[in-house]
């Protein structure tokens, strides 16, 4: 497998991943305001590409209270 066809397949199961936690959590797809969603594409952009506001946004979103986001 070349590189590409790699990042394609760890995005498109990161999505999935991303998807299913969301369906779980709020029982509804991805909708303005929910913190997965908020962050979807944030996710799939390499991490010397973010902004600083990105990068705040992703870390609260994963350091949440509501723990929707947290890395287990």
């Amino acid at each position: 497998m070349d590189p590409f066809h790699v990042v394609h397949l760890a995005a498109e199961k990161l999505t999935l991943c991303r998807q299913r936690v969301q369906q779980a959590t709020r029982g509804h797809r991805g909708r303005v305001g929910d913190p997965l969603d908020g962050i979807r594409r944030i996710l799939l952009t390499r991490n010397g590409l973010l902004t600083d506001k990105q990068k705040d946004k992703l870390a609260t979103a994963l350091d949440g209270e509501d723990g929707i986001c947290r890395w287990r």
